[in-house]
């Protein structure tokens, strides 16, 4: 399946992206129609991955926001930036 930007509410990127050797971190929200689950994510993470050559972690906001580790949570929400939100 290829996912296109009607099947997300809005993705965020965090950590140092611009360093090549770097991974790319995606937050995401999916719109209510698309299945959620860890399968949709790793398909994500493969379809990201193929097309852009480079490492990709995918998560969800709500993962994050139940992080029991607060330095990382707040670290990621605080400096998160948006590279799409569906109008």
């Amino acid at each position: 399946m290829t996912y296109s930007s009607k099947d997300f509410k809005w993705a965020l990127y965090y950590g140092q992206i611009s360093k090549q050797d770097s991974d790319i971190d995606l937050l995401i929200a999916f719109s209510s129609e698309v299945r959620q689950g860890f399968l949709t994510l790793a398909k994500i993470k493969h379809e990201l991955e193929s097309m852009i050559g480079r490492s990709v972690d995918v998560s969800v906001k709500e993962s994050i926001e139940d992080s029991n580790n607060w330095i990382r949570r707040q670290e990621i929400l605080t400096t998160a930036q948006t590279i799409y939100e569906q109008r």
